[in-house]
C-alpha cells in the first residue's frame, strides 16, 4: 500500500511539473509572431524559475484535490442494472465528474466576459430563430431556436452582454455535462480508477475544451449532440451484447439530431 502511494505521489509530481513547464513556456509565447521566444526566459531566469516552482506547487495541490473529489463516489464493483434491465447511471457520479470541469473552465469565461462570438453565424442563427430571417439548413434549425431563446433571456437581464454570456454559460454547462456523463457511464461499467482520473484531469486542464465551450457558435452544441449520438450508438451495441437496455439520457441526442 505504501509503495503504491509513493508511486502515485511521484506520478502526480511529474504531471504537476509538466503542466508547470507548459505554463512557463506559454508565458514566453509571442501571440503576434506565433512563436516561442526562449530569450524571454533566458533574460529573467530567476523570475521564470520562481514561476515554475509556484506553478508546480499549484498544479500538484490542484490535481491532488481533484483526485480526492473524483474518488468520493468511486466504487470498485460494477453498478447493478435497474429492475427493468436498463443500464444504471448514478447522478452523484455524474455530478462528481462534471463539477470539476465547470470549476476549471469557469475562469476562461470570467476572463473573456461576456464570452466569445465565433463569427457571423451566431447572429444569423439568432435572426433565423426569431423569425427575422427565413430558416436555412445551413444552420441547425433546433440550434437557431436555442440561440434565439438564450440570447433574449440574457438580454432581458443585462442587454447584449447578458445575451452572449448566458449563451456561453449554457454551452459550457452542456459540454461539461456531456463529458462527465460519458466518463461516468464508462466508470460504472468497470473503467479503472486511474483512467478516470487521467481523463477528467485532461478535460479539466487542456485549454482547448473550455475555449471551444465558451465560443458562441453552432459548433459547440452540435459537437455535444454528435458526441452523445456516437456514444449512444456505442451503448446500444454494448447493451445488446450484455442483454441490457441503454440509459434514458443516451437516447436524447438521437431526438435532437
Amino acid at each position: 500500500m505504501k509503495r503504491g502511494r509513493t508511486k502515485g505521489g511521484f506520478l502526480l509530481s511529474v504531471a504537476a511539473i509538466l503542466f508547470a513547464c507548459l505554463t512557463v513556456a506559454g508565458s514566453a509565447y509571442d501571440l503576434t509572431d506565433q512563436s516561442l521566444l526562449p530569450e524571454r526566459i533566458l533574460a529573467r531566469p530567476n523570475t521564470f524559475l520562481i514561476l515554475l516552482v509556484v506553478c508546480a506547487g499549484f498544479f500538484y495541490a490542484g490535481l491532488r484535490a481533484l483526485f480526492r473529489w473524483v474518488d468520493r463516489y468511486d466504487r470498485k464493483e460494477m453498478s447493478e442494472p435497474e429492475a427493468d434491465g436498463r443500464l444504471r447511471v448514478r447522478w452523484k457520479g455524474w455530478m462528481t465528474a462534471t463539477v470539476p470541469l465547470l470549476v476549471c473552465w469557469s475562469p476562461y469565461l470570467i476572463l473573456t466576459y461576456p464570452g466569445t462570438i465565433g463569427g457571423m453565424d451566431y447572429f444569423w442563427q439568432i435572426l433565423q430563430g426569431g423569425g427575422a430571417l427565413p430558416l436555412s439548413n445551413h444552420h441547425p434549425v433546433f440550434g437557431s431556436f436555442v440561440f434565439y431563446g438564450l440570447y433574449h433571456l440574457g438580454y432581458r437581464v443585462n442587454g447584449a452582454a447578458g445575451g452572449v454570456f448566458i449563451t456561453c454559460l449554457v454551452q459550457m454547462i452542456t459540454m461539461a455535462s456531456v463529458m462527465g456523463y460519458c466518463v461516468t457511464v464508462l466508470s460504472e461499467q468497470g473503467l479503472p480508477r486511474w483512467a478516470r482520473r487521467v481523463v477528467i484531469a485532461f478535460f479539466c486542464l487542456c485549454p482547448i475544451f473550455p475555449a471551444h465551450a465558451i465560443i458562441a457558435v453552432k459548433d459547440s452544441f452540435f459537437s455535444d449532440a454528435a458526441v452523445m449520438f456516437f456514444f449512444s450508438c456505442f451503448l446500444q451495441v454494448w447493451c445488446e451484447r450484455e442483454s441490457l437496455r441503454p440509459p434514458v439520457p443516451s437516447r436524447l441526442p438521437c431526438l435532437v439530431l
